[in-house]
């Protein structure tokens, strides 16, 4: 997958549609494989040396380890993801049975979180003064339609309580967007918790209608469970790639772009000019406000203002006859209502070897540290010792290592632009910005976790509606339509660390 294409010579008049995707993640690489299917000719082009930006997995030390470089896994509640992987022949594995058990770190105590009703009534992480606080959420009258927008802290503790807030929903948005709740909009973060209180006068009411009016889709779903794909989620990059058949091409930034009276003109690095009737930009939020610029001043500064978390992720492996105190399940998030007794900038670690099977050998343990966000963007200065001794820290603490046990495996990634932070004010500020482009340029679409979601099943929903919206456009009313599905059967290669290097405003180095 490191090698790339050459681009095919682009004649001015093009014989049928064809569309451009700049940036080869999970959306651009959805889209792409979406307008494909509907027949439109697609090319991909991905700055960096690599497709599947953040989704990266490696597997290292003579494929002892295998190690996921962004997201470690997915629900099985993402329709788009499932979907798109059983069209693909993607094969997911499901964790493990104690995937289940999640723990919030207090202080020095680590909480176990419920996973059923009777835990959440016997749960010792909310006190009972807590629990009756939540009882009385139906009866806390909304805020009219046009009170100025909460943040996520706000919304959390007028309708649920501050320890609602502090021991539950921040821990979840360290996990989930390393961000700082103070500042995260609830309009964005919680939409349709937001949307049940102005609908139903309450969240409690509003998840209650939803069930009754859904009972029957929830009956016949398929059971929950979390998913990872054999090899690893790059296992999911390397089938798109391959059902793209040749049209990703990769060390092909785009430097330029203009809008012409017949489509739309790319401008490459190497100086080279394509022309497309249609371009979705699925790169960065910052990268692609410098490719608008001439298209729409005020869109740019709109994407400009997206601000972005760091995370530096340390996987370590031990010996199990060393650790002292180490707990089956998915993982601990730290509550920053008191403390962490080693270090501040630790968001949480996951138990890497305890949630999918083939992770480490089977006598070792293997866990990922995660450090950063929005509220300690210093990690970007930690050098790599720095940060190995920092995670050897929260080792001894959260699994009991003894003192002179040395991790086995050493692996420090540094994302420095990693996670979009939906703050006060984001959907209003993509709103505008889709809509200046789309009344200048209804045949470019945006695509991208900086959007309306930052999970795989948005980041895959957002590549398929802009496939959707450009078939739309004169251009591609009349593109001849592909077969439904494509299956590929060729032998994936093995996933090497050479074909795996690491992604744009990332580093990754493994000891």
């Amino acid at each position: 997958m490191s090698d790339s294409h050459p681009l095919p010579d682009v004649p001015e008049k093009q014989p049928s549609p064809t569309v451009v995707v700049v940036g080869a993640g999970i959306s651009g690489l959805a889209c792409a494989y979406a307008l494909q299917q509907a027949g439109v000719a697609v090319q991909v082009l991905e700055a960096s040396s690599q497709a599947g930006g953040w989704v990266q997995s490696f597997a290292v030390e003579e494929h002892r380890y295998l190690l996921e470089g962004g997201p470690n896994s997915f629900p099985s509640s993402s329709k788009a993801v499932v979907a798109l992987a059983e069209q693909l022949g993607v094969p997911l594995v499901s964790a493990n049975e104690n995937a289940k058990h999640r723990f919030i770190a207090l202080g020095a105590d680590l909480l176990t979180v419920p996973h059923s009703l009777w835990s959440a009534i016997t749960t010792n992480l909310l006190p009972w003064r807590a629990k009756l606080r939540l009882l009385q959420e139906p009866f806390i009258a909304p805020l009219s339609a046009d009170a100025p927008e909460e943040t996520v802290a706000q919304f959390v503790e007028r309708r649920l309580g501050v320890l609602a807030h502090t021991r539950m929903v921040q821990p979840f948005l360290t996990g989930v967007y390393a961000g700082n709740s103070n500042q995260l909009s609830a309009k964005a973060v919680f939409p349709k918790l937001v949307a049940y209180e102005q609908d139903y006068g309450s969240i409690i009411k509003g998840l209650l209608a939803s069930f009754r009016k859904n009972k029957s889709k929830i009956k016949n779903k398929r059971p929950y469970a979390l998913l990872n794909c054999a090899g690893g989620m790059k296992t999911f990059i390397q089938k798109l790639v391959q059902a793209l058949a040749g049209t990703v091409h990769l060390n092909t930034p785009v430097t330029g772009l203009k809008q012409t009276a017949s489509g739309w003109e790319l401008q490459l690095g190497n100086g080279q000019k394509i022309s497309a009737d249609g371009v979705v930009l699925a790169a960065p939020a910052f990268v692609t406000s410098q490719l608008v610029a001439s298209l729409s001043t005020e869109a740019r500064l709109l994407l400009d203002a997206v601000e972005y978390a760091p995370i530096t992720v340390v996987y370590q492996a031990f010996k199990k006859r060393h650790l002292t105190n180490r707990k089956e399940g998915f993982g601990v998030l730290r509550s920053w209502e008191v403390p962490n007794p080693v270090n501040q900038a630790w968001l949480g670690s996951l138990w890497t070897s305890s949630v999918f099977p083939n992770r480490c050998p089977k006598d070792e343990w293997l866990v990922s540290h995660f450090f950063g966000g929005a509220c300690h963007t210093d990690v970007l200065l930690w050098s790599e010792s720095r940060a190995i001794e920092e995670a050897t820290a929260q080792s001894r603490w959260l699994l009991g290592s003894a003192p002179k046990a040395m991790p086995t495996l050493n692996a420090v990634f540094n994302h420095a632009k990693a996670i979009p932070q939906y703050t006060l004010g984001h959907t209003d500020r993509m709103s505008i910005a889709q809509t200046l482009l789309a009344y200048q340029a209804p045949t470019l679409q945006l695509v991208g976790n900086y959007l309306q979601g930052i999970n795989l099943n948005s980041c895959v929903e957002s590549g398929q509606v802009a496939c959707e919206k450009l078939l739309k456009m004169p251009p591609f009313q009349k593109a001849p339509q592909a077969p439904a599905s494509v299956h590929t059967t060729e032998p994936l290669p093995p996933i090497s660390l050479d074909d795996n290097v690491s992604a744009i405003d990332s580093t990754a180095t493994i000891h």
